[in-house]
């Protein structure tokens, strides 16, 4: 039997050093701070891209559309992968494709819009029955930190989303 090495990686912050290591369910990063964000790293994004592309693959469907931010990095690697063009506007019959569905919001809107669309997400953490999905997060409250993003500015986009809705970050 092989035994798993644990790995750390340490991010600095101005003030602050996060020690991240993997957690023992997932090969996801969990962070030892208060502020804990589920890295993901760009291997879970192949393994993730690989078991959608099979998911998706005997679907038809006009183009696919990358939600402005996170869904583009999924929307151009799907089209690559199906052989599907790529849309820069949606499409009543497309392949809808975002990073993450967390509150909804986003998604209950294009699903609005475009009901015969299908949609299709890296991560969901609510919608898992509507929405394909490579990584169910519905039990995590965790923020999720994509390896396109930024550690330095995902916390202050956090911070500044706790303000907004009236909780005050601990860091």
């Amino acid at each position: 039997m092989v035994e798993k090495v644990k790995r750390r990686v340490k991010i600095k912050f101005t003030q602050k050093v996060f020690a991240f290591q993997p957690s023992s369910k997932n090969s996801h990063f969990m962070c030892s701070e208060k502020s804990d964000l589920i890295i993901l790293s760009w291997e879970e994004f192949r393994e993730a891209l690989s078991r959608l592309s099979d998911q998706l693959r005997s679907r038809r469907f006009s183009c696919i559309y990358g939600v402005p931010r996170g869904g583009l990095v999924l929307a151009v690697a799907l089209s690559h992968h199906l052989d599907i063009p790529l849309s820069l506007s949606p499409a009543p019959d497309m392949l809808w494709c975002d990073d993450i569905v967390d509150t909804g919001t986003t998604y209950l809107q294009a699903l609005k819009e475009y009901p015969r669309a299908t949609f299709c997400v890296w991560v969901a953490k609510n919608y898992n029955s509507q929405v394909i999905h490579a990584l169910d997060l519905s039990l995590k409250k965790e923020w999720v930190l994509f390896p396109w993003e930024s550690p330095e500015l995902i916390l202050q986009e956090r911070k500044r989303y706790l303000e907004r809705i009236g909780k005050y970050p601990i860091l």
